[in-house]
């Protein structure tokens, strides 16, 4: 399972889906609670991968959108 958080309104986060034709669902957090349950500063491009048993298996902070898809798919691949 896929989603994005971000403090964008739950209107932009639409925009944002449909303008790319995203497939995941998206989480208006405008107040950073889940950023700051997971550690993260609130506007940091962070990802959280979480296994099937539920508990977390990597992050990946401060990512780089243009290389971040690339390098959680390698590291994933990396499994230790």
């Amino acid at each position: 399972m896929i989603f994005g958080a971000s403090a964008d309104t739950p209107e932009d986060l639409a925009r944002f889906k449909q303008k790319f034709n995203l497939p995941y669902s998206f989480l208006s957090d405008p107040k950073g609670d889940v950023a700051k349950a997971f550690g993260f500063a609130l506007r940091e491009r962070s990802t959280v991968v979480i296994g099937k048993d539920g508990n977390i298996e990597r992050y990946h902070i401060k990512v780089s959108p243009k290389t971040h898809v690339a390098d959680v798919l390698a590291k994933l691949g990396q499994r230790d």
